[in-house]
């Protein structure tokens, strides 16, 4: 993923919230992940500069839901 990003010259806008964007509860553990990202252009970033990311909290699915 990072080769593709650097040839697209994409920033992964970093979220506030949850660490990670997927969990999975186990017999006696917990897996987390983070899946989800959000990717955006320079140009996009200086078009929305107020724009931020924010993992919630997953409520009916192991997948969290991402506020942009």
């Amino acid at each position: 993923m990072l080769d593709m990003t650097d040839k697209c010259y994409l920033l992964d806008m970093e979220a506030t919230g949850l660490k990670f964007t997927w969990y999975k509860k186990q017999v006696g553990k917990m897996m987390a992940k983070r899946h989800g990202r959000v990717l955006a252009n320079q140009a996009w970033c200086i078009a929305f500069p107020e724009a931020f990311v924010e993992n919630l909290h997953e409520v009916y699915f192991d997948h969290c839901p991402m506020l942009l």
